[in-house]
């Protein structure tokens, strides 16, 4: 038996996980000396059950230990898949047309799909007319077009709980997809020896179409075809269905690439004509759409449809102002950008309201690596005029939530809808508004901490006092702004009025507690850090929502201050609006000195300074945003205390390994802080010392970008030099052995031996054919492989990889050349044979009238004596090649046709011979003998 070949037919395909599904769960005698190498082996003990064809249910114990199981599956079945031996007999596919049987068909969910865009089709058996009875497994082929279908672009995956696997645990699976060849084999078997009948959908392929661009012809079909079919009942009957075919156009143009792109990530968002968004114009070209407005396509500033670059404009300069805050030419210009709304005059850079840095900042977009597509993943719920969620932007739109009013890169809103109560007019987020705490409620419900913020929120009336009625908590909040560190502060004589925070806390607080009112005046983060300064006091940081007369916590930081003596929060893109922030004593004895700091923004990553491996920087942080003050480090361990200026810088790592950053140089106190993305909350590590000590950070890094800051502490500047050093940890190796090709067969094979690495293992290979492949040996084998020189590459679960290139030659191709000569004039014919790149000895079979079978080491022979008639040839070479032909050989053994009728003799007259004579080229003479003799030409 050969691990696999479960029907011992001479090749481990898809129809042997329907043989092993039946024989599943059985046992039996254990195969000596066992493995799972496509290799011959003995099966000693038989089985007690055969497969109806005969075969031995020990064929399917494929690692020969006595069960037959998954196992069987993964490590036999699964390796050897698409491998032959010896004559390949058949494995019964039965087809039939449609409307007489059970069908199996696609159904595209489109009939159209764009190059590099991704199709989805429906995968149905069986129907209303003509269900299936008693299901137990199936397999087919599927074919396709190698020059539509991107490279590994073709997968199968089955729906989960459909009619054929009810219970979602009786069924397993084998899909191979060969790219090259243009071929997915897909197969599936129940295993609990029980039938289901049933029909409709049972599975969904996903097929990424080629970017072929501007080379595809208009209206190119992909066709997709299924083939080589066999369905089984639970006792391996074959049950006939019917195939199609499913087509889809694919269109002319370009979508974007399946690959990765040359774009760089410069944010400058624009709106294609197509309506779609994306990072930047390189961006929106790879993906062939040349004609776009800076901007966003899903707001109301541009309308995709309405770009038309040709519009004839006049050559005035009338200049206006767009939404996009683009200065254009004239109205026309305006118009023909698509942009539905703009005001006369240029565009003030000091007064701005659309900032596309942070449409990519916003949590309400999410940025495609790949194609550039930027998309909107803001709440869809939200319907304006439904609730309270509604805010006014600065450009004079009502958005649905402050999430879609960032998302369009707005950068000033006003919670509440344009009109009656909001002017954006008389938005004025930079005017200086005194820092008092005489609260206002605003006509949008909202309370301010005084008249003047209130007003430049655009806000047009108000009444005095909070909107919910106040507290004694709230009566003695301090007003704070952002950017504001406040070093000496206490909670001495600030009285409890707090003492339950529902939703952050549910341990009463019985010490004094202090109170802030903020607000928030520009979208970001907000960071607030708190650093206790009087040893051994344990304070605790909260943050509220603007409702003075009722506790809605928001935020909290509450570790025990024998591990930090600092408490921090990280509010991720927290809306505009008023927070009263809370620093809160667990004992009436938590009494103390502290320092507070409060940071609102996001991380500036836009002209983060790139760094390699080995390089040394000399800068410093003179010139830095003041954005961050809070690190997100170690889950809930905050790092704070950073209220000066940063620089952002970006490492990037081609190999897995330890990364070593070292500051010095420093005159003041900087801090360091290593980033997964370019997020304070993603801290992986930090180095905080006290003074002008140097900051070291030593971690382990797979490869990937990251993001190095380095923070002024409590507002410093200094110069500094940044030194990394990489040290690569990668030990992966791969040793290659390869197996060549025989006689034109796909039989070669690589034995992919890797050691030093962290399993589990990818092995990818490229060639005549390619595969992916993932495993926890050390070993692989990459088997079925026509000859070609492929590329081999591994990697580990550390993130190294090593590639080679070899070649697998191709050990004969054996050719036979065959001369009849037909039998004539009773003579007997001949076939003369002549053998080309074959290796003695040739071992002949020939069958027909007359057989022969012998061994010779001539390349060069001839059969004589051979009558008319069909012969079957059968010649293999000493390196196990095949040749196999018919051939025939025409014409009489005997030459002539010859028909005698006899007139038989009288009273009055001799008798008479009459002669028929065919197959004869005259003239001809005949001879006879017998009473009397004669001869005669005619």
């Amino acid at each position: 038996m050969w691990p696999g070949d479960v029907n011992d037919n001479g090749v481990a395909n898809g129809v042997d996980l329907l043989y092993l599904g039946i024989a599943h769960g059985s046992t039996g005698p254990q195969r000596p000396n066992a493995s799972t190498a496509w290799t011959g082996q003995l099966l000693d003990s038989l089985w007690s059950n055969n497969f109806p064809n005969g075969v031995n249910y020990g064929f399917a114990d494929a690692d020969g230990d006595g069960s037959v199981d998954d196992d069987d599956i993964t490590s036999a079945l699964t390796a050897n898949f698409g491998k032959t031996h010896g004559n390949i007999g058949s494995d019964g596919y039965a087809t039939a047309p449609l409307g007489t049987v059970p069908p199996l068909l696609f159904s595209p969910e489109s009939q159209t799909a764009a190059p590099g865009s991704t199709v989805s089709l429906t995968l149905s058996l069986g129907d209303a007319s003509f269900p299936v009875t008693d299901f137990y497994g199936l397999a087919f082929s599927v074919f396709y077009d190698t020059a539509l279908v991107y490279q590994e672009g073709f997968g199968f995956s089955l729906l989960p709980n459909s009619w054929i696997d009810p219970s979602g645990n009786d069924l397993r699976t084998l899909i191979f997809n060969d790219a090259a060849e243009g071929r997915l084999d897909v197969a599936m078997t129940r295993i609990n020896q029980q039938g289901v009948s049933g029909s409709g959908d049972i599975g969904t392929f996903n097929i990424i179409i080629e970017n072929v661009g501007i080379f595809l012809p208009p209206g190119d079909t992909l066709v997709i075809t299924i083939d080589s079919v066999k369905l089984i009942d639970k006792n391996l009957n074959t049950i006939p269905v019917a195939t199609g075919t499913a087509e889809v156009i694919v269109l002319e143009g370009s979508s974007f690439p399946p690959g990765n792109t040359l774009c760089p990530t410069v944010i400058q968002p624009v709106c294609g004509s197509n309506g779609v968004t994306y990072l930047n114009p390189c961006f929106a070209e790879a993906a062939g759409v040349f004609d776009y407005t800076e901007g966003v396509c899903y707001g109301s500033c541009i309308d995709p449809a309405l770009i038309n670059p040709s519009t004839p404009c006049p050559a005035v300069y009338e200049p206006v102002c767009g939404c996009n805050g683009v200065t254009y030419l004239n109205p026309c210009e305006a118009e023909a950008a698509g942009v539905l709304n703009f005001s006369p005059g240029p565009c003030n850079p000091d007064e701005v309201c659309y900032d596309p840095v942070l449409v990519v900042q916003s949590a309400g977009t999410v940025v495609n690596d790949t194609t550039g597509i930027i998309s909107v993943v803001c709440d869809t719920s939200v319907v304006i005029g439904t609730g309270s969620e509604a805010v006014c932007g600065c450009d004079g739109v009502t958005y649905p939530s402050a999430c879609f009013a960032e998302a369009n890169g707005i950068a000033f809103y006003t919670p509440g809808e344009c009109g009656v109560c909001i002017d954006p007019e008389l938005m004025n987020p930079d005017s200086l508004c005194p820092t008092l705490f005489e609260p206002v409620c605003g006509c949008n419900g909202v309370t301010y901490p005084n008249e003047c913020v209130a007003v430049t929120a655009g806000v047009r009336s108000f009444t005095p006092g909070p909107c919910t009625g106040g507290s004694a908590w709230c009566q003695k909040a301090t007003p704070i702004q952002c950017g504001d560190f406040l070093g000496d502060q206490t909670n001495d004589n600030a009285g409890n009025h707090i003492s339950l925070y529902p939703g952050c806390l549910n341990v009463p607080l019985t010490g004094p507690e202090r109170v802030y009112v903020l607000h928030k005046t520009e979208p970001g983060d907000l960071q607030i850090g708190l650093e206790i300064l009087t040893p051994g006091l344990d304070l605790d940081l909260f943050l509220l929502k603007d409702n003075c007369s009722q506790v809605s916590c928001l935020a909290s930081s509450h570790t025990s201050n024998s591990l930090t003596n600092n408490e921090g929060i990280v509010y991720e893109d927290a809306p505009i609006g008023t927070y009263f922030i809370v620093v809160d004593g667990q004992f009436p004895t938590s009494v103390g000195k502290y320092r507070l700091e409060v940071s609102c923004g996001f991380l500036d990553c836009t002209n983060a300074v790139d760094l390699a491996c080995g390089d040394s920087y000399q800068g410093t942080n003179a010139n830095g945003n003041d954005d961050v003050s809070a690190y997100q480090c170690a889950g809930n361990v905050l790092n704070v205390e950073n209220n000066g200026p940063e620089v952002v810088h970006t490492l990037t790592t081609t190999q897995a390994g330890w990364v070593d950053i070292l500051l010095t140089g420093l005159s003041e106190n900087l801090e360091l802080f290593l980033l997964d993305e370019c997020d304070a909350a993603t801290c992986l590590r930090f180095s905080q010392n006290p003074g002008t000590q140097d900051e070291a950070i030593s971690i382990f890094l797979g490869p990937g970008t990251y993001y190095i800051v380095v923070d002024g502490y409590n507002g410093a500047v200094s110069d500094y030099t940044l030194q990394v050093d990489c040290v690569s940890s990668c030990a992966l190796e791969q040793d290659l052995t390869v197996f060549d090709a025989s006689c034109g067969a796909n039989n070669g094979k690589i034995i992919v031996s890797l050691s030093g690495g962290t399993p589990p293992f990818l092995v990818s290979w490229s060639g005549p054919v390619s595969g992916t492949a993932t495993t926890l040996s050390n070993s692989y084998v990459i088997s079925g492989l026509p000859a070609g020189t492929y590329t081999v590459t591994s990697s580990d679960a550390a993130g190294c990889s090593t590639s080679e290139s070899v070649t697998i030659e191709d050990d004969g191709n054996l050719g036979v050349s065959i001369t009849p000569h037909d039998p004539s004039c009773m003579m007997l014919g001949s076939l003369e044979f002549d053998i080309q790149n074959g290796s003695p000895p040739f071992s002949v079979w020939v069958t027909g009238p007359v057989s022969f079978d012998f061994i010779t080491g001539q390349s060069h022979f001839t059969l004589d004596n051979l009558p008319a008639g069909t012969y079957s040839i059968y010649i293999l070479d000493g390196n196990g090649c095949a040749f196999s032909a018919q051939v025939t050989l025409s014409g009489n053994n005997s030459g002539l046709n010859l028909d005698a009728v006899v007139g038989a003799q009288t009273c009055s007259s001799l008798g008479s011979i009459l002669l028929s004579i065919g197959n004869a080229t005259p003239p001809i003479w005949v001879f006879w003998s017998g009473p009397v003799s004669g001869s005669a030409m005619t």
